[in-house]
């Protein structure tokens, strides 16, 4: 409901090198909280690159999802608990959402989660998140509940999971909904 040194609800500052973000509706309403990004999110040559960059020990929950945006398929990446930076090529979409068009990505889309118990959700519903691209999970070290992929929403005519080890695979959509996305120290396979 105010501003803190001309900043609105959700502005990034950056103190000794780390990015909080702004909010104004902490406390009593009267108070100033600074939240911490968990994630990064930018576009660096073409390539998607969502990072855990906290130290690796939060449990991220990121939902990706194609939305329309003035009629543009743009891709919605979302963590409900943990702040999430819009970095270069990307568009804040309150603290905890990152927007990016679509024909934007060019590349590959990486994904890091570092440690803690990471869940991956794609969710096709408003239409396909790889488009025929390639999408990689690194879900890194983890605790007793492990890492997960969730794919939902939509309808494809193969899915083809191949498995290289206990803890990394490769699933190849064909159909409707296309890619492949590798997946690496993401327990249990």
């Amino acid at each position: 409901s105010g501003t803190f040194a001309g900043l609105p609800e959700g502005a990034r500052v950056a103190i000794n090198g780390t990015d909080f973000f702004i909010s104004y509706a902490g406390g009593d309403g009267n108070d100033v909280v600074l939240a911490e990004a968990q994630t990064d999110v930018r576009l660096s040559g073409g390539n998607l690159l969502i990072t855990d960059v906290n130290g690796g020990s939060s449990s991220d929950a990121l939902t990706m999802r194609v939305v329309l945006i003035s009629g543009v398929p743009t891709l919605e990446i979302t963590d409900p608990a943990l702040v999430v930076n819009a970095g270069a090529g990307t568009t804040a979409n309150g603290t905890n959402s990152v927007r990016v068009p679509l024909s934007s990505i060019s590349g590959a889309i990486t994904i890091d989660t570092l440690a803690g118990d990471d869940v991956l959700t794609l969710d096709f519903a408003g239409g396909d998140v790889l488009e025929g691209g390639t999408l990689s999970f690194n879900g890194g070290a983890n605790g007793a509940a492990g890492d997960r992929l969730v794919l939902t929403g939509g309808a494809t005519s193969s899915v083809t999971h191949t498995f290289s080890a206990t803890t990394s695979s490769t699933v190849a959509l064909a159909g409707a909904l296309s890619g492949t996305i590798s997946l690496s120290n993401v327990e249990p396979i």
